[in-house]
């Protein structure tokens, strides 16, 4: 995209779009860059691996996650929202949105949405390989300058400064009954990118 724009004109219709679309990809990756520096603060007894930019793929059904974190009770898949303004999940309508500091709204996508898809998937992808492991997901916004005007009351949200918390919090909720492979085993064997199902 940063080539299309060197190649487009000042005044060109799809400039502005072009930008915006940068702009955008540019916040996604420092709020990924945020999470990942703040989960060095993660610590547990239990044998655990992270895992980062997860592309999985089951036929044509494809996902990207942000963060996998495989451990002995569950797997937690972390989606990443680099999201500012005042934030707002309407529990009667299901919509999502973001007041900006102009005063803007702005609908956006219901992050739950797209977690749960994620949940989903894995769950299947897990059946697949024959894993016994309980699958749940943290979604952590990552925006500096972001407020929870309204919060979801039974979905895991947070902001980077409390992620490590709440993925202790959803551990805890997991009694302790992995599945037999270990899983160093599981990250090398189960997630070669090279080998989709």
């Amino acid at each position: 995209m940063e080539l299309l724009l060197i190649r487009l004109g000042e005044h060109h219709p799809q400039r502005p779009f072009i930008e915006r679309e940068l702009h955008w990809a540019a916040a996604g990756t420092r709020g990924e860059d945020r999470l990942q520096k703040k989960f060095h603060e993660f610590y547990s007894e239990e044998e655990f691996q992270i895992l980062w930019d997860v592309s999985l793929k089951i036929g044509s059904w494809s996902v990207q996650m942000d963060g996998l974190l495989l451990t002995e009770r569950c797997a937690v898949i972390i989606e990443s929202k680099n999201i500012n303004g005042q934030l707002y999940f309407d529990e009667k309508t299901g919509e999502f949105f973001r007041i900006n500091t102009a005063g803007e709204k702005t609908v956006m996508e219901d992050p739950r949405v797209q977690l749960n898809k994620h949940i989903r998937f894995l769950k299947q992808f897990f059946q697949m390989k024959k894993i016994n492991l309980p699958v749940s997901g943290l979604i952590v916004f990552t925006a500096k300058d972001c407020e929870f005007a309204s919060k979801p009351h039974r979905a895991s949200i947070c902001k980077t400064y409390q992620m490590v918390e709440y993925l202790l919090k959803i551990l805890q909720a997991f009694p302790h009954e992995a599945d037999n492979k270990k899983l160093a085993k599981i990250k090398k064997n189960d997630f070669d990118q090279s080998n989709p199902l």
